[in-house]
């Protein structure tokens, strides 16, 4: 039987700033040591990784379009090794970067990785998310013979789920596009804070406009109980939303947030429980022994691939609805029109790079 390829997406990896870091550095290694599973990695190239990293031991894979600030911009994926105990049990980390003589090379100009997740002058954080999530998805979704085919995308966190937003709503009417892979987002902690919550017009829109989602992308959710409007969208919320599976990485919290403590976003999660779609694996955020790691989240964790990569994938056209698995009557009703308006907005679309089947922004290629 085929291992299942699976990448799991963080802005945090060898490098960052606490227990995400250190959920990475356990949980990947332990899961490349399971025979039935290929692990890989990605991330921002920041500045930091030039000096962790030999040169000699970073190849450049692939140079790839996406869009990002509502044009189409080129980013290097490079590739290397992260240093493992046993040579046959390495983890492969992508790492992603504008392309030398990008007007927006800086972005990841981070040299101390205390500083991931600060604003700069030149960076800010806001725009890193975009930039790197949108990469993401087209590394994902553009046939490239340097880029294995995916079955499952293990986003963590919020600044990461964004991609799989995106991958489902990836269009190039150019060429083919591969496979949209299965999805699992990883919540760590949600707290008011850790949301990513937009609260004006202005910087709503502009997230819709700098990755290429559609014009009408709030409008098309039901406000209640989603809680996306014009003037404010928690990005937590998209990744939710979208996503095939949800892991609550902390014992305890999945019982919270379906009993009145999801910070805002209550009703979706409750939808979730009720779609089987929401589970709880306690993953560790401070350092233990692989021992650790082996005997409990790495099994967890390969089980949860297993079965959803075996699951009808929720695109999406299917995200429509959700239905409880107790009832097959929808039980809400979702983001997207009809099979017929999905139609002819593709039978209106130029050749363009987009993240829409729906209604177009169109960025030539």
């Amino acid at each position: 039987m085929p291992k299942l390829k699976v990448l799991h997406v963080s802005l945090e990896g060898e490098k960052g700033v606490g227990g995400i870091k250190t959920a990475i550095k356990g949980l990947l290694p332990a899961l490349a040591r399971k025979d039935d599973l290929e692990i890989y990695l990605v991330t921002p190239f920041f500045d930091v990784y030039e000096a962790f990293y030999d040169s000699a031991v970073l190849t450049e894979v692939v140079k790839l379009k996406h869009v990002y600030d509502g044009q189409l911009h080129e980013s290097m994926i490079y590739r290397t090794y992260v240093p493992a105990a046993e040579e046959s049990k390495q983890v492969l980390h992508y790492l992603i970067r504008p392309a030398e003589g990008s007007p927006v090379r800086m972005l990841f100009d981070i040299k101390n990785e205390a500083d991931m997740y600060k604003s700069f002058v030149w960076s800010e954080f806001q725009k890193r998310v975009e930039y790197f999530n949108s990469a993401v998805a087209a590394m994902v979704r553009l046939p490239n013979v340097e880029i294995p085919l995916f079955d499952v995308v293990h986003a963590h966190t919020w600044h990461a789920g964004l991609s799989i937003c995106l991958m489902k709503e990836f269009h190039e009417r150019q060429q083919p596009l591969n496979k949209i892979p299965h999805s699992v987002s990883s919540v760590y902690m949600l707290t008011a804070a850790e949301q990513g919550h937009l609260t004006t017009t202005d910087s709503v829109q502009a997230l819709i406009d700098s990755v290429g989602l559609a014009e009408d992308f709030i409008s098309s959710f039901p406000v209640e109980p989603y809680g996306f409007k014009l003037d404010s969208l928690k990005q937590a919320a998209v990744v939710l939303a979208y996503s095939d599976q949800v892991v609550i990485a902390h014992q305890g919290h999945l019982q919270d947030l379906i009993s009145g403590k999801g910070e805002g976003l209550d009703a979706l999660l409750i939808k979730l429980s009720a779609a089987l779609r929401l589970t709880e694996i306690v993953t560790p955020m401070t350092t233990v022994s692989d021992e650790v790691w082996d005997s409990d989240p790495a099994q967890q964790y390969s089980a949860l691939y297993s079965t959803v990569a075996t699951q009808p994938l929720l695109t999406a056209d299917q995200l429509r609805t959700v239905t409880d698995s107790s009832n097959p009557t929808p039980t809400a009703t979702w983001i997207f029109d009809s099979l017929q308006v999905v139609k002819k907005a593709l039978e209106d679309f130029e050749d363009s790079l987009c993240y829409t089947t729906r209604k177009k922004q169109t960025v030539k290629i």
